[in-house]
């Protein structure tokens, strides 16, 4: 049986890091919750959390800050933020400057490295160098399930969500004024379910792609319940939004439903036509 605390009128989370070290499941759902906090705020076994319904503002780093002994949920699978006041999703002790695959690359080739030490080819690509930093920054470097849906003010997704290579699901249905997707999420290998409906990006690729809308509804599931298709129940198939982000990252363009915004993601430009 899951701990439960959900439907207490609770507005933050008690010390669970220490009033419950060993917990593996946690629901507070239908809360008063505002700060989601910091990893080391909950118990480092964590598995399954449930914080949907509530008041959370912000995961992670709001602006270009770098978070010191943030922590990490090592262990976290499952996560549910769906019906919060979300505003941007970045789970991140530190935002990686988007030309970190340059400087590397530069640094390998340089004659000497910063400490004065000749460079010397380690058969590391800097690829993998890069990849290896970003997760190293990620606080949920497991997540396999990833619920953020019905938050109408959610605007920013970070693209460090696309170095979390076991995900599996990432429910993003009725985040009304999400415009725009992280362009690198096509390398998520893993990604089996992603759902967009009701969102601008929907709009848009709906457009896009040509697709007709089927005359169907979104069936009610409850939190964590494994979906047994790949669509979105809108038309869009999951590898056919992946497709499509795949194709214009080698733009250099972001997917936008309107062309004169200004992308989040440093480096993109405006949507494909």
């Amino acid at each position: 049986m899951r701990p439960s605390v959900s439907n207490v009128d609770q507005e933050e989370l008690p010390g669970l890091n220490l009033l419950a070290p060993n917990l593996i499941s946690l629901d507070v759902s239908n809360n008063r919750i505002e700060p989601f906090g910091l990893p080391k705020d909950y118990p480092k076994q964590l598995a399954y959390c449930d914080m949907a319904n509530n008041r959370i503002t912000h995961v992670g780093i709001a602006d270009n800050a770098k978070l010191k002994d943030a922590g990490k949920l090592e262990f976290l699978l499952q996560l549910n933020l769906r019906s919060n006041k979300l505003k941007s999703f970045q789970p991140v002790n530190q935002l990686l400057p988007e030309d970190i695959h340059d400087t590397i690359t530069a640094l390998e080739q340089s004659p000497k490295s910063p400490d004065g030490h000749t460079g010397v080819k380690t058969g590391v690509t800097a690829t993998d160098q890069e990849r290896k930093l970003r997760i190293s920054c990620l606080w949920f470097p497991k997540l396999t399930n990833l619920d953020l849906s019905c938050n109408l003010d959610l605007t920013l997704i970070g693209n460090e969500i696309s170095f979390m290579s076991r995900l599996n699901c990432l429910e993003l249905e009725n985040c009304t004024l999400l415009s725009e997707l992280p362009p690198a999420l096509w390398q998520l290998d893993q990604l089996r379910i992603l759902t967009i409906n009701g969102t601008l990006v929907h709009q848009h690729l709906t457009s896009l792609l040509g697709v007709q809308e089927p005359e169907l509804s979104q069936p009610k599931k409850k939190p964590f319940e494994k979906a047994e298709s790949k669509t979105d129940f809108s038309g869009l198939h999951t590898k056919a939004i992946l497709s499509y982000l795949k194709t214009v990252s080698n733009k250099s363009v972001s997917v936008l439903i309107d062309p004169t915004c200004q992308s989040k993601y440093p480096g993109r430009g405006s949507s494909a036509n």
